[in-house]
Parts: C-alpha cells; sequence; structure tokens
C-alpha cells in the first residue's frame, strides 16, 4: 500500500468518526426532546440500540 493509499484511508476513517460523532450529537438532542427511536433513526446512520444506550446515558 502506498503512502497517499494509507493517507486516503486516514482520512476516510476520520472523515467517518467525525460522521458518527455528528450522528450520536443529533440522537441526542433529539431523545432530549422526547422525540420516538423510530423517528430518530430516520435522520442519523445508527442502529436502535446504538439509540437507545444513548437514551440510557441521558437519563
Amino acid at each position: 500500500m502506498t503512502y497517499e493509499m494509507k493517507m486516503q484511508e486516514a482520512r476516510n476513517d476520520g472523515r467517518d468518526e467525525g460522521e458518527k460523532i455528528a450522528d450520536r450529537r443529533t440522537a441526542k438532542r433529539m431523545l432530549a426532546k422526547n422525540k420516538p427511536i423510530d423517528e430518530i433513526l430516520e435522520f442519523v446512520d445508527l442502529t436502535k440500540e446504538e439509540i437507545q444506550e444513548l437514551a440510557k446515558e441521558i437519563q
């Protein structure tokens, strides 16, 4: 694997992690406003189980 390919992979990994963080933040805000999990699933790329765990965290 070339250096350029490794750098691109690292950028992609960082972007994916950033998107996951943003989705978690959005889901937490929606949970705080008592939005149903099924509705939250429409707006974020998280699993139902991940959202349920977030709900436990903010209680």
